[in-house]
């Protein structure tokens, strides 16, 4: 293996497994350590990769989105959850901003530029040519849908730190099926094996809560009849960010009357939700809790 390592061009690693002893044997340093999504990492993490020695050295990343997951609330308090990234522009070391955006349809891009980036977006050469899509002629399924639904509720499984809400389950359900009715070309290819039908999907149910995004899986194989994971991806927010699909449905799941949407009110966990799609973004939410946003 070191042999490989050693005779490779490109070497691909995590960050954790930069620091095995297979680096550290290598007879040269890397010209160039580049770090993929380096405002998810913590400062040690950042730098387990750079421990053998490199001539220069990319963090690639957005400090606008989610950041590592710490569980420990001292760790928090401490700012353990810091990522270099986040700290090279608070200690005002000079950062390379991307402003031109080439995946999404610009009425996506719109929101999070005004909200999240100071405006600050702009939309590639050809964007929303190469992103407009057929269905956008119909009022409901257009780049960026907003939905207002006026009844329902939250609720929180025994035992449980999540949150469901079943009226918003059906509610993404019929519009998932009027999507795939309405525009059949969003179905997966059936031609996949079992082992690929992800690679095909174009439709993402996204969820902040892991207990709603569970009830999307259950409620698709009932209605359906097949599993969901050979239907659509359904995830969390947390695990859809760096991932992209041509629709995404967001449904945000709370609604009470005390106004609370959770950790939902991060920033950062709305601007990846929001963001997951090439053409269009469809969003669900109660109008008991709007007003909290």
């Amino acid at each position: 293996m070191v042999i490989i390592l050693s005779e490779a061009a490109i070497v691909f690693s995590t960050l954790s497994f930069s620091g095995s002893n297979l680096f550290s044997k290598l007879n040269h340093v890397f010209d160039v350590v580049i770090i993929d999504e380096a405002a998810q990492a913590v400062e040690p993490a950042t730098l387990v990769p750079l421990a053998n020695g490199c001539k220069q050295v990319f963090l690639v990343g957005d400090p606008n989105q989610l950041p590592a997951t710490v569980i420990s609330t001292i760790a928090e308090k401490h700012r353990y959850g810091m990522s270099l990234l986040k700290r090279f522009p608070k200690a005002e070391y000079p950062v390379q901003i991307l402003k031109t955006q080439y995946r999404m349809h610009p009425e996506i891009r719109c929101f999070p530029s005004k909200e999240f980036y100071k405006n600050e977006l702009d939309d590639g050469t050809d964007v929303k040519d190469q992103t407009q899509r057929s269905w956008h002629d119909y009022l409901c399924f257009g780049p960026f849908c907003f939905f207002v639904i006026e009844e329902g509720a939250e609720s929180q499984p025994s035992r449980s730190g999540s949150f469901v809400n079943e009226d918003k389950v059906e509610f993404v359900l019929l519009m998932y099926k009027n999507l795939v009715t309405r525009y059949p070309e969003l179905k997966p290819s059936q031609n996949n094996s079992d082992s690929d039908y992800s690679s095909s999907f174009q439709i993402a149910i996204i969820s902040p809560y892991g207990d709603q995004a569970k009830l999307f899986r259950d409620g698709l194989c009932d209605k359906f009849g097949i599993e969901s994971d050979k239907l659509v991806d359904i995830n969390t927010v947390d695990g859809f960010q760096g991932r992209v699909k041509v629709v995404a449905i967001f449904s945000c799941v709370r609604a009470n009357k005390n106004k609370s949407i959770g950790f939902v009110a991060d920033s950062r966990r709305m601007n990846v939700g929001i963001s997951r799609a090439r053409s269009s973004v469809l969003v669900g939410r109660f109008c008991i809790d709007i007003e909290a946003r």
